[in-house]
């Protein structure tokens, strides 16, 4: 937390700007295992979700990441997408109440229904959205694969 230069991160790697209205810029903040955010008028930085290591889906503070590394907002600035690295998985936050889900994992991705059968995901990092929104691809590097969802 704190304001502009002021503010500690521990290695954040991606950042994503809700396009406008919306005011927030989200930062993947990796070994705090948590999704920051730095507000657009104030430069005042907050927590967004997470709090602790671990894997649990939830509001806020109350959902968990381990590693969590790339980062997507969608062009309506509705959703976050997050590739939540160190759980294998990918990852969402609903923007105006801080609900964050799983959306695809490293076992029995073929239930999403959205990818195919013998597809997962094992070590997702980058990540990005269609133009349009329509779809989500996936660089996963531990795989050494480009997923599209």
């Amino acid at each position: 937390a704190g304001v502009g230069t002021k503010a500690e991160f521990n290695s954040p790697a991606s950042i994503a700007v809700q396009p406008a209205p919306g005011e927030h810029i989200l930062v993947s903040d990796t070994k705090n295992n948590v999704i920051r955010s730095i507000s657009r008028h104030s430069g005042r930085v907050s927590l967004f979700a997470g709090g602790q290591q671990g894997f649990k889906d939830g509001f806020g503070e109350l959902a968990q990441f381990h590693k969590p590394t790339g980062l997507v907002i969608d062009v309506n600035g509705e959703v976050a997408y997050i590739a939540d690295t160190g759980n294998r998985c990918v990852r969402a936050i609903i923007m105006k109440n801080r609900e964050v889900y799983t959306v695809v994992n490293d076992h029995n991705a073929g239930d999403n229904e959205r990818l195919p059968e013998d597809e997962f995901v094992v070590g997702p990092e980058g990540l990005a959205l269609s133009p349009d929104g329509s779809y989500l691809l996936i660089a996963d590097s531990w795989s050494h694969r480009i997923l599209k969802l």
